[in-house]
């Protein structure tokens, strides 16, 4: 690798290219990885702790605006849900993924705003 490259960014390319699957880093890994979270804004930080945290849940508040808003659903609320549990390649799958971000980086800036005045 050229020299220039940082260690950090070459473990994680040699992490991230390991052939065995078994030994090759996550996604989760690589989010808690110390390249990665360098000079990361801290609302992406709290972002990619949120989703760590809750990688596999499923946000209901979000579900039930999700079929508000979006008209076309046919399915029912359980259905909904299991098809966003198993990332289905579903219009509303990837809907409810970008409103769910959008609220995830809402409450980010609203926490970071209230800790501002403690500094």
């Amino acid at each position: 690798m050229p020299r220039q490259i940082s260690a950090d960014v070459k473990d994680l390319i040699k992490r991230m290219l390991q052939t065995n699957p078994v030994k090759r880093i996550t996604l989760s890994e690589i989010k808690r990885h110390r390249w990665f979270l360098q000079d990361l804004p801290s609302y992406l930080q709290e972002l990619s702790r949120a989703n760590l945290r809750n990688d596999n849940q499923v946000d209901k508040d979000v579900v039930r605006h999700l079929i508000n808003i979006d008209q076309r659903i046919k399915k029912n609320f359980d259905e909904v849900c299991k098809d966003i549990a198993d990332k289905r390649a579903i219009d509303y799958v990837g809907s409810y993924e970008l409103i769910k971000h959008d609220k995830l980086k809402r409450e980010c800036f609203a926490a970071n705003k209230g800790t501002e005045g403690e500094r």
